[in-house]
């Protein structure tokens, strides 16, 4: 009663229950913050009591005064070891108890405190862990000697390691960089007290799979919050299309202002050249008139010469004619239904004396739609893949070469093959042979601008061109081009 009376006496609600048994099913229903218990009761008794209360996590914050009447060390240790949180002793006048309940009442505030904040902290580590995993970049933190601490998914991801494989290890270890020009890694990020070091830089990784990425790396230093560094956090994104991207935009840009620049070249050189083609033909005529039916052999040393003096005036006019193709735009196409199997034929037609010393032709012409397209751009393209097939053969090996041209139709799509015995194409020139400018043929022999032409003129037609070479073997140009309509005109005979 008087214990009821002091603590009534400091504004609580006090609830007495008779048993250990009783306390326990009370508790159950409205969790009691402060507990005096009297170690001898009926049936269980106070020190069982504690132990049986404290088995429950969600019990740990409640306060437990044991009354009690002894006062041995051993018995104290008992009852503080069985979960009591300090002891009463039954002596005590109703000031002195007083103080004691003043000072469970401050255990119990200080211990409801530290489970709110104990809850916030664990409501904010659940929603840092939420958006640690969920940040698409790669993040990675490592102590201050660079050993990786915590990584999220998108690093497992994007360098193929599990957390097992990494945590613990030094992040250059983990990271395999190869420097890109003069960047380099920045693992050495100096440590001085209170100067932010940052540093990005973009790097060429090589993943636990292989390969290589281009990582966009940003790292900066973690501070306590005594301002001392503590590690490092890394962020890595990959930007591998980007930069592939950004390089063909470049490539695209120059290829531009090249247009540009080939228009007003071919207009330049084109007018002089008329001038000097027209005066070198007027001077082969003098000099053949006034040779005479047997020239000397100086004559014929001047003959032979204005006749190189020509044949480069035209291989430069080839050229420019050739620029002057690569410069125009789509506007000056003549669009309309065309018969390709007619234009491969004014093709061959054309081309024969390229052909007729170093292969033979086969045809496999198969019922097509017509194609909506230019014909004399068409005609171009075709022109410029037999001249290439044949340029490709040797001479003198008639028999043992074939040129192979093939048409035929697979759903709305006409394709147009050309395809060569030749030496083939290496893997490295493959992925260069529609650049402009890049030629196979040697100096002098090529303008490397046919294929880029080419590949430009089939995709102003809503095609593509594809090609398949393998070295030894020979070279596959393969044109795909819309259908006008889906019906096919019947087959020619003899093709």
């Amino acid at each position: 009663m008087l214990v009821r009376r002091v603590v009534e006496s400091r504004g609580h609600d006090v609830h007495v229950c008779e048993t250990a048994e009783d306390a326990l099913v009370a508790h159950a229903e409205r969790h009691f913050q402060i507990m005096v218990v009297d170690w001898m009761l009926p049936g269980i008794d106070g020190v069982e009591f504690c132990r049986r209360l404290r088995m429950n996590p969600a019990n740990q914050d409640v306060v437990i005064l044991m009354v009690t009447g002894q006062d041995s060390s051993e018995a104290l240790s008992m009852v503080l070891e069985a979960g009591a949180t300090d002891f009463m002793p039954k002596s005590l006048t109703a000031a002195h108890m007083a103080t004691r309940i003043a000072v469970a009442e401050a255990s119990a505030r200080e211990k409801a405190r530290r489970r709110v904040a104990e809850t916030a902290l664990s409501v904010a580590k659940a929603e840092f862990q939420t958006i640690f995993e969920s940040i698409p970049d790669a993040v990675v933190f490592t102590d201050i000697d660079r050993r990786i601490l915590r990584m999220n998914p998108a690093f497992a991801s994007l360098f193929g390691y599990s957390e097992f494989e990494v945590l613990g290890r030094r992040a250059d270890q983990v990271l395999r960089v190869v420097p890109r020009g003069r960047t380099q890694a920045r693992f050495d990020v100096r440590v001085d007290e209170g100067v932010e070091q940052r540093g990005r830089t973009e790097w060429i990784c090589q993943p636990k799979g292989g390969g290589e990425l281009t990582i966009d790396a940003l790292w900066t230093e973690v501070r306590n919050p005594r301002g001392q560094v503590s590690g490092l956090l890394g962020i890595f994104r990959d930007v591998t299309e980007h930069v592939a991207l950004r390089a063909r935009l470049q490539v695209a840009d120059r290829m531009a202002s090249m247009g540009t620049l080939a228009a007003g070249v071919a207009h330049e050189i084109n007018n002089p050249l008329t001038f000097i083609m027209g005066n070198l033909n007027f001077l082969a005529g003098e000099l053949a008139e006034l040779s005479g039916p047997r020239p000397s052999p100086r004559m014929e040393e001047l003959s032979l010469t204005i006749q190189e003096a020509l044949e480069g005036s035209s291989r430069v006019h080839d050229i420019v004619k050739e620029l002057r193709t690569f410069a125009r735009g789509s506007d000056d196409q003549e669009i309309g239904p065309v018969d390709v199997a007619a234009v491969m034929e004014s093709t061959l037609s054309m081309a024969k004396n390229h052909i007729k010393h170093k292969a033979q032709v086969s045809k496999d012409y198969q019922s097509v739609a017509a194609v909506h397209a230019d014909p004399g751009k068409l005609g171009q393209v075709f022109l410029n893949l037999v001249v290439n097939a044949a340029q490709a053969l040797p001479d003198g090996q008639l028999d043992q070469h074939w040129i192979r041209l093939g048409i035929r139709q697979v759903a709305s799509e006409v394709l147009i093959s050309v395809a060569d015995t030749g030496p083939g194409i290496s893997p490295d020139a493959q992925s260069h042979i529609f650049d402009p400018f890049y030629t196979t043929k040697p100096v002098g022999e090529g303008t490397g601008l046919g294929l880029a032409i080419c590949h430009s003129i089939v995709n102003q037609m809503g095609g593509e061109i594809v090609l398949e070479s393998e070295l030894g073997k020979g070279t596959c140009f393969t044109v795909r081009l819309p259908a006008s309509s889906p019906e096919a005109p019947a087959a020619r005979p003899g093709t």
